[in-house]
């Protein structure tokens, strides 16, 4: 999946799995694990990451693109 591809499932999906929020963020899976244990990665109910949530850190708007300063 490359980047465009993590754009288009952050803006179209409401949350997405933990290797994808993995993917979006850099992260390998043991590093992201540890960052959902510690709670500095939130999870829904089912187990998925809320897509506002990675939009909001990966700083971008509801376009996909990064926010204006």
């Amino acid at each position: 999946m490359d980047d465009k591809e993590i754009r288009r499932v952050l803006t179209t999906q409401l949350a997405v799995s933990r290797t994808i929020a993995g993917r979006a963020l850099a992260a390998g899976r043991r590093r992201t694990e540890r960052a959902i244990e510690a709670g500095k990665i939130p999870v829904t109910p089912a187990g998925t990451v809320p897509t506002s949530w990675l939009r909001q850190v990966l700083q971008l708007d509801d376009n996909g693109g990064p926010q204006a300063a």
